[in-house]
């Protein structure tokens, strides 16, 4: 009984700390930093030392984020990507939904340029957006021929990009891009509205925010 008890134990403890994060380090960074380029880039013109302390600040801002968008999601009962935004951003979560195709692309591209990798990850997390509107909207599963195209059209795409542009300008250029337009519809919405949301339902209903996250 004691053992039973125990292995629950551990299983609790690496479902609500340890996956959570492993699942959000997994969509925030994923494979994005295996060329290496992305630490030249943006970490090690201010030395080594500087560009330890950037790594250090980026963890300490992500881990934050982590936390409240768990949070947000938990108090707002968004179990899914379109929820999460459609409360957070409300008519501009369509913004963030171009925002984060273009950002696939890039991926997708950068892929390409440094390796010839396919990117499975991010293509079905695109074809999984798009099923989820078609759902939505026509009250059934889209077609695996369907998701089968929207997959060529997307790799074939991306491609074409990587050809065009090359791994130092989409990495230079698109990232930064693409990193400031997250951090306009996700990053400052999160640490701005979502904080505050938190806070006026904690004082409202302080134990019912945790109750669900505690139970076992």
């Amino acid at each position: 009984m004691a053992i039973d008890s125990s292995r629950t134990a551990q299983a609790s403890w690496f479902k609500r700390i340890l996956l959570p994060g492993f699942t959000f380090k997994a969509v925030v960074i994923g494979g994005g930093y295996s060329t290496g380029r992305e630490l030249a880039e943006f970490f090690m013109p201010s030395g080594p030392w500087g560009g330890v302390a950037g790594m250090l600040l980026a963890m300490a801002i992500w881990s934050v984020l982590c936390v409240v968008t768990y949070l947000f999601a938990q108090v707002m009962h968004a179990l899914d990507q379109r929820t999460f935004f459609q409360k957070l951003l409300g008519l501009f979560a369509i913004l963030f939904e171009l925002s984060y195709f273009l950002y696939i692309v890039v991926i997708l591209a950068v892929y390409g340029a440094a390796a010839g990798a396919s990117g499975t990850g991010a293509v079905h997390a695109v074809n999984e957006r798009l099923a989820s509107a078609y759902r939505s909207r026509q009250g059934r599963d889209l077609k695996k021929s369907l998701r089968f195209i929207a997959a060529g059209v997307l790799l074939v795409g991306s491609i074409f990009i990587a050809n065009r542009f090359g791994l130092v300008t989409l990495i230079a250029k698109g990232y930064r891009a693409l990193s400031y337009t997250m951090m306009a519809l996700y990053v400052l919405p999160v640490l701005t509205y979502g904080v505050w949301q938190l806070a006026r339902i904690s004082r409202r209903e302080p134990p019912a925010i945790y109750r669900e996250a505690e139970s076992p």
